[in-house]
């Protein structure tokens, strides 16, 4: 889980099927903002997610404030939530995992998701430069923020004024959410690559995999009051921080993309059967281990056989009793060095005159 040591009291993770992805450190602090970490993660083609993050209200030293969570993901401002002092106290796990939208009268759910990139050999695209810097990271911001005062707001209705069959009046009313849902922002439900596929030459030798987008609408089967009206009054939100005071940074990378970035080892190479302690190996890896032994033994018979085919046919002596696995070759023996005379040798003249 992400922290950051000078802020206690405050956690931010990403969850996928309700548990939360595990995390390796990022070692490229040098050009890091203040008050900001980063982790990364795995990501998992096509797996929904979600921000989580937790108080702890004992130790976090702004519990007393409304807090900001803005949500980015790859550059693209997504979604904010406002979490009041109440939230905090809870201690609970909030997650941010989708946005919803209203059309006519049903709800439909987008869930983040991560989609893998079709990356290609072609020339570059000009209209994606500079907007591919934060491609693979999902960003979670934490502002101060005070309400102003009350304005009032026009009572319009969310549905139509007559409510349809499916929504009678003793459809209980959805009851609100205890963690306020996110509210997106302008333009949040279009990712930075439409169509997934980007060149690689965009990409400048980055190890990027996926890109993180709203995955396809879902209906949500949960109940809508047919009537809504809004609140006769609206507070706008104020900024306290110009910056923000905690900035939590998830690198999401494919597991190959991780072992090629070496934030994961390697897989490593495995232990040929050979090398193996007999008493490990599975039957079907004793077999496959017999099966080579007796291919090996094939090979070398066939090797034996060739060696003394050649030999017959440069007239060389075979053995056909001689070991298979052994090979003969002609052996000449060194001639000794004649040396001369010495004290203890008889010499004989032969030339001796009559």
């Amino acid at each position: 889980m992400a922290v950051l040591q000078e802020l206690p009291g405050l956690v931010v993770t990403l969850d996928v099927a309700d548990q939360d992805l595990p995390e390796y450190d990022d070692d490229e602090t040098e050009d890091m903002p203040p008050h900001t970490t980063s982790k990364y993660v795995e990501a998992q083609s096509g797996a929904h997610f979600g921000v989580a993050h937790r108080y702890t209200s004992t130790a976090f030293p702004h519990s007393g404030n409304h807090i900001k969570v803005e949500l980015s993901m790859d550059g693209n401002v997504i979604c904010y939530v406002t979490d009041s002092p109440g939230n905090i106290a809870s201690s609970q796990r909030w997650v941010m995992s989708n946005l919803s939208s209203i059309h006519g009268d049903k709800r439909y759910r987008q869930r983040f998701a991560f989609a893998e990139l079709d990356i290609n050999d072609g020339p570059a695209d000009k209209d994606l430069w500079g907007k591919l810097t934060e491609l693979g990271t999902i960003s979670v911001k934490f502002y101060r923020v005070r309400f102003g005062e009350p304005r009032p707001m026009p009572r319009v209705p969310l549905l139509s004024k007559k409510a349809p069959k499916a929504f009678s009046k003793r459809a209980a009313p959805a009851r609100a959410p205890p963690f306020p849902a996110p509210i997106p922002y302008e333009g949040a439900r279009k990712p930075v690559l439409e169509k997934d596929q980007v060149p690689e030459k965009n990409l400048k030798g980055k190890a990027i995999s996926h890109q993180a987008k709203l995955a396809a609408p879902v209906e949500d089967p949960a109940p809508l009051v047919a009537a809504f009206t809004p609140p006769k009054d609206t507070r706008p939100i104020i900024m306290i921080d110009t910056e923000p005071f905690a900035t939590f940074n998830f690198k999401y990378r494919s597991h190959a993309a991780l072992q090629a970035l070496r934030i994961i080892p390697r897989t490593p190479s495995p232990v040929p059967l050979e090398a193996r302690p007999l008493d490990e190996l599975t039957p079907d890896e004793m077999r496959e281990l017999l099966r080579r032994q007796r291919e090996q033994s094939e090979k070398s018979a066939d090797l034996v056989k060739t060696k003394k085919e050649m030999k017959k046919e440069r007239g060389e002596a075979v053995d056909d009793e001689e070991d298979d696995e052994l090979e003969v070759i002609e052996h000449r023996q060194k001639r000794r060095r004649r040396s001369g005379p010495n004290a203890a040798d008889e010499i004989v003249d032969l030339c001796e005159d009559d």
